[in-house]
Parts: structure tokens; C-alpha cells; sequence
């Protein structure tokens, strides 16, 4: 019998190069939304590729990755993308426009993060736990601070709000034992500001010094 192509056919040679293409292409992407990283490739740096538009759930939860650049296409980090990580800075680029909850919950080497864009809204717990976080650059668009959004940032001494702050939500800062001045740059006092933003305990309010300037 004749010997056809397919006779000639090694296997071992496509295993190589599917092998090859997984090294080369460690994403997880489908529609422009990121939903895995390699787990080996997930340690040090991380460079998104461009055409990413979403930062799927608990994508980098827990790995070993310390930084992260983002491309100019992302619109939207979901819920958790980065929580537990060993990211420690990160820069949100100005085309995102929307982050799910508890983004960067439990970062415990996250010390600078600065936002580029028009974010208007810092969901509940976005930065709960980060017990190393003392640079931070709000956005200048920034409209509402939810519940938790800096729970037990307990590095941070001071912070300034965005004049556009209209919202801070209860215990937005609980757990933050060493802050001391928050700037309130508002036209107006923000809805939910309170003498507990920052601790439950009683008296420990008192620390802080609400340095207010009302904008005319």
C-alpha cells in the first residue's frame, strides 16, 4: 500500500509547537476580556497586551505578580482582578472607566497606585487591607468613596479628596490608625462625612483634622 501524508504525520511536532504557542501566548483572552494568566508566567511583570477591554474576575487573585502594566484599551477592572496578589504598584490608565469590587482587597505589598482617567466611583473595599499603601493619586473626576473602599490602610497618614467628591461611605476609612489629615478640597461637604470615617473606636476619631477649604 501506497504510504499517504498522513502516514508521514509526527505527532510529537504539533505537541512541540501547541507547547511553544502556550508559552509565547500565556493569556486567557476571549471577546477582549482577559479571564486567565499562566500561572508560571505570572510572577514579576506582567504586560497586558493591547485589545484587552476588561480585567476579568480574580484574574491575578492570589499570584505572584508585582507589577502590572495595563493597555490604553482597558475599560473595566471586574471584582477582585488583583486581590491577594503580591502587586506593589500598579498606574490605572485613563480609559478605565469602571472597577468592580475588593480590585486590590488584601494587597499586601501594594504601596503606590495612581489613576490617570475620569474614574467616578471607588466601590466597596477597593483597597481594603492594603496594609503597605501610602501614595495614592485619586482621580480628578472622583465622585464617591464606598464603605471600605480604604479599610485598614494602616499606613497612610494623610490624604487629599478630589474637589468633584460628593460621597464617602460609612467606614471608608475604618481601620486607618495612623491617619491623620484628610483635605477636603469640596465645593461642599460630601454626603456620609463623619467623625468615624477612619476607626469604630471610640475616640480615636478624634486624631484626625479635617483640613476643609470650602471652593467658591
Amino acid at each position: 500500500m501506497p504510504m499517504t501524508n498522513n502516514d508521514n504525520f509526527d505527532s510529537t511536532v504539533t505537541d512541540e509547537v501547541l507547547s511553544e504557542e502556550e508559552e509565547l501566548n500565556p493569556f486567557d483572552i476571549a471577546d477582549g476580556v482577559l479571564y486567565g494568566v499562566d500561572e508560571i508566567a505570572a510572577t514579576g511583570e506582567i504586560v497586558v497586551p493591547d485589545g484587552v477591554t476588561v480585567i476579568g474576575k480574580s484574574v491575578f487573585a492570589g499570584k505572584s505578580v508585582r507589577t502590572v502594566v495595563l493597555p490604553k484599551t482597558v475599560r473595566e477592572i471586574e471584582d477582585s482582578a488583583f486581590a491577594g496578589s503580591d502587586l506593589d504598584k500598579i498606574v490605572i490608565p485613563s480609559s478605565v472607566q469602571k472597577l468592580g469590587k475588593d480590585v486590590f482587597e488584601l494587597c499586601a505589598n501594594l504601596e503606590e497606585v495612581v489613576f490617570l482617567g475620569e474614574l467616578q466611583t471607588l466601590p466597596f473595599g477597593t483597597f481594603y487591607g492594603c496594609s503597605s499603601l501610602k501614595n495614592i493619586e485619586l482621580p480628578q473626576n472622583l465622585t464617591r468613596i464606598e464603605s471600605n473602599a480604604f479599610g485598614g490602610c494602616d499606613r497612610f497618614e494623610e490624604i487629599e479628596l478630589p474637589a468633584t467628591v460628593q460621597f464617602v461611605g460609612k467606614d471608608a476609612f475604618v481601620g486607618c490608625v495612623n491617619l491623620r489629615t484628610i483635605h477636603l478640597n469640596t465645593a461642599e461637604i460630601p454626603k456620609g462625612f463623619h467623625k468615624d470615617w477612619n476607626v469604630k473606636q471610640s475616640l480615636l476619631w478624634m486624631r484626625i483634622r479635617y483640613d476643609y477649604t470650602t471652593k467658591k
